[in-house]
């Protein structure tokens, strides 16, 4: 959300416990993400999201009443769970459907297409939430539940997940189940060479990115801006995002590796770039380079992971990869949060920034030593 930090600053939160409650949720999609993943390759994806729906409006409503930080911390538990019924089930079903159709060719495309239309809901969302937060912080939770009540019911009718093979079975015989897929995903996602490149890369820029997440607190201490004006920032990371995803297009001949390579140095040095400068114009459009750069990562990585992985265990597998990434980014927002309270978020934005640059060479050996062009399926 577009205001969500400037909710929990008007509290009275500090840096650091903004930075532990993102944590949190970081951290609890670590604990939940295989689980579930293999709740959604038993059960059925379609129903997997559905819950998914229900957990994050029990979620946004608590933000809606709460007023206290440990009620933050437990929704942003129950948030956490409720985004790790969704992360592997959503793209598993969406990668099952176009090779059902025999388009397994247009899943890049299709990612790229998602990510560009999920920034366009950004881009409206962050606009009404701006104009609604001057009357208060506490109405686009709300806003947040209405949209999610909406999301059910339009999942609920015209997801169809009739092509997933399910299992009938017993609760306790399911949680068996359950735990052998997932022992069963992670261990053929270790075996799986290319697979294991990708979590290494995926791990290392989940890391170097933390940092921006903490984007809202860090425009608020250095530059103190008005509500309205974090809105007007959300829709232009939205419109920076959208227009990646069509620069992604344009270069879809290109190797996927250098792409990746591409979109890390571009993200280091603009970061680098937006602590440099104290006047607010420039802060802003090179954090909307960094947002444009590193919006190539996603889409790309995420294409790679699914030309590598069985489909019997994709959702899980997806989830393993989900998993890994957010503790990486977890412990890399809580690192952010206590450099923060020592020095400064520029501090901490600089440090991840040439990290983000020094990745590379890591990135590099990694691909160097093995054989890319399995990647490339």
């Amino acid at each position: 959300m577009s205001n969500y930090q400037l909710f929990l600053l008007d509290f009275g939160l500090s840096s650091l416990q903004i930075s532990i409650l993102i944590a949190t949720a970081f951290i609890v999609i670590f604990i939940f993400e295989i689980p579930t993943g293999a709740y959604a390759d038993l059960i059925g994806r379609k129903n997997s999201f559905l819950f998914s729906c229900i957990l994050s409006l029990i979620a946004m409503l608590m933000y809606y009443w709460g007023n206290h930080f440990f009620i933050f911390v437990l929704a942003e538990i129950i948030a956490g769970i409720g985004f790790t019924f969704s992360s592997g089930s959503i793209d598993a079903w969406v990668v099952d459907k176009l090779e059902n159709i025999n388009h397994k060719d247009k899943i890049r495309n299709t990612f790229i297409d998602l990510s560009i239309y999920g920034n366009l809901a950004n881009l409206f969302s962050g606009f009404i939430g701006a104009f609604i937060a001057t009357q208060s912080l506490r109405l686009p939770r709300l806003m947040g539940a209405i949209g999610l009540t909406i999301t059910f019911v339009v999942a609920l009718i015209f997801i169809d997940d009739k092509d997933h093979e399910r299992s009938e079975m017993s609760l306790q015989n399911g949680m068996k189940n359950i735990v052998q897929v997932s022992k069963d995903s992670i261990k053929i996602g270790i075996n799986n060479k290319p697979f294991r490149i990708l979590l290494i890369s995926g791990s290392i820029v989940a890391l170097c990115v933390s940092a921006s997440v903490l984007w809202q607190t860090y425009f608020n201490k250095n530059f103190n801006l008005d509500t309205q004006v974090y809105g007007f920032l959300w829709v232009l990371i939205s419109l920076s995002n959208i227009f990646g995803g069509f620069i992604l297009k344009l270069l879809k001949k290109w190797d996927k590796h250098i792409i990746t390579f591409i979109s890390i140095i571009g993200y280091g040095l603009a970061m680098l770039l937006v602590t440099s400068f104290s006047q607010q114009i420039y802060a802003f459009g090179f954090f909307m380079l960094a947002k444009t750069s590193i919006s190539f990562f996603v889409p790309t990585q995420m294409t790679l992971v699914n030309e590598c992985i069985n489909e019997k265990y994709r959702a899980t597998t997806l989830s393993f990869y989900s998993m890994t990434t957010e503790l990486v980014g977890g412990i890399g927002i809580l690192f952010v949060g206590f450099m923060s309270k020592t020095w400064s978020i520029s501090t901490s934005w600089r440090v991840f920034a040439i990290l983000a640059l020094f990745s590379i060479l890591i990135y590099s050996t990694i691909i160097s030593n093995n054989n890319s062009k399995k990647l490339e399926g």
